[in-house]
């Protein structure tokens, strides 16, 4: 009898694990991956993009991309690579884009899938003063 209650209770035991044990047939909540961007940057250009004096890349080039990635709802990293590098990444397909001051060009609209400009730069050329240099060659100024 006491074999009996033995097996009994030990069957009971086994039962109660593997069900405390089973895998959980719930319904869980699906949480979405976030897509990360990789942005190259050259931070020698203020106020667009420039390192802070605690060193985090602030500017208003940076302000905008992440500002475009929290209403598009991807993250957005930022990569410090020198203008020319990041170029070459963005080419080589190391790098998701760049953000830095950058003048529209055919040659670049040929390459790369650009943005509207958003802020209008123009090209200057400032000599000593007292240069016998008036103007670039060319040049109608």
């Amino acid at each position: 009898m006491k074999k009996k209650w033995f097996w009994v209770l030990l069957g009971a035991l086994v039962t109660a694990v593997a069900i405390w044990t089973a895998p959980n047939n719930q319904q869980q909540p699906v949480v979405a991956a976030t897509k990360t961007y990789t942005f190259g940057t050259d931070v020698t250009y203020p106020p667009f993009e420039f390192a802070n004096k605690h060193n985090v890349y602030v500017g208003i080039d940076i302000d905008l991309i992440r500002a475009i990635a929290k209403e598009e709802g991807f993250k957005v990293k930022v990569k410090e690579l020198g203008f020319n590098t990041a170029v070459q990444s963005l080419e080589a397909g190391q790098i998701d884009g760049v953000i830095a001051g950058m003048n529209i060009t055919p040659e670049r609209k040929a390459k790369f899938a650009m943005s509207d400009a958003y802020y209008p730069s123009g090209i200057v050329f400032a000599g000593k003063s007292g240069s016998s240099i008036k103007k670039l060659a060319g040049s109608t100024r």
